[in-house]
This record gives structure tokens, sequence and C-alpha cells, in this order.
């Protein structure tokens, strides 16, 4: 997915890691860091200095999220549901783009439209405690909601042949 994105979405995505020194970002599932670090220079310093930590594999995902403050979804990464309902279960704020899996249990303050509305919210989540503690909680709700009687709500209102 990082091949596919422009100059501007990745030199944004670096910059976070300028702007916040103690920023480490975990990449779970990438079995090629060799092409990864390929896709921009400043992917390999980070890689290099564990600031960008490429996992191939995880057996037990949940585990993982003890060591995380939030859970990013990029765009242009597909599925994601199942890494993303357990960092809501986990207690992890998350970002996700609109028209993923994730978005039908996600409320819409989770969910982001475009790749610089990803970024902003990043930042946001980076410096703002409490905003990552709402929407975490924002997040339970959602999910405790998210059941097959409502999530089919809206057929009640379709016209029925």
């Amino acid at each position: 997915a990082f091949a596919g994105y422009d100059d501007e979405f990745l030199n944004n995505f670096l910059h976070l890691f300028d702007s916040y020194k103690h920023l480490c970002w975990a990449f779970i599932g990438l079995s090629d860091s060799d092409r990864f670090v390929d896709i921009n220079p400043g992917f390999k310093a980070l890689v290099d200095n564990n600031r960008i930590i490429v996992i191939p594999w995880v057996d037990d995902l949940r585990s993982l999220y003890e060591y995380a403050n939030a859970y990013v979804h990029l765009p242009g990464f597909g599925g994601g549901g199942q890494g993303v309902a357990m960092a809501v279960a986990e207690g992890l704020p998350v970002l996700a783009m609109s028209g993923t899996d994730s978005c039908n249990f996600l409320p819409k303050d989770s969910i982001c439209k475009t790749d610089t509305e990803i970024i902003e919210r990043i930042h946001k989540l980076i410096t703002n405690y409490d905003h990552r503690a709402n929407l975490a909680n924002l997040q339970k709700i959602e999910m405790a909601r998210h059941t097959p009687a409502n999530t089919a709500r809206f057929l009640s209102s379709l016209p029925i042949n």
C-alpha cells in the first residue's frame, strides 16, 4: 500500500516522526521489510533506529496491543476489521479510512475520509490524551451496539417487493 502513496502523503507521514521524537510505529503483516524501506529513503533510518518496526506475523495480536497507544488503519490497506475489533476490545483508540471493513462498527469520529484528514487526526491522537480516551470509549459503545439486529435495522425502511 505504501508504494501507491503520493509524495505528499509519505512526507506528511514521515513528518510525524520529526514532530514526535517518542513515536514508534509497528507494521504488522509485512513480509518484505526490504521492499518497504526502498519505498522512501526516510523509512530506512526509522527502521534502523527501531522507530518503525516491521513484523511479518504475530500469533497473538491482542497481546501486542498492550504496548500500543493507538491503532491506525492507514489508507490503501485492505481488510483490517478483525485487527481493529481487537484493538477496540483492548481499549485502543482507532482511526480507519472510510470504506474499510471496520467502518461497520466504528463511530464516525474514528473514520477519516481523506489522507490529509487521517494525518491530522494522528497528530490529535498523539497530543491529546483526553481525545484518545474519549474516542476509545465511543468505540466500545458503538461496538456493543453492533449486533445483527442493529446492523440490519435499516432494512425495515426499504420497500420490499
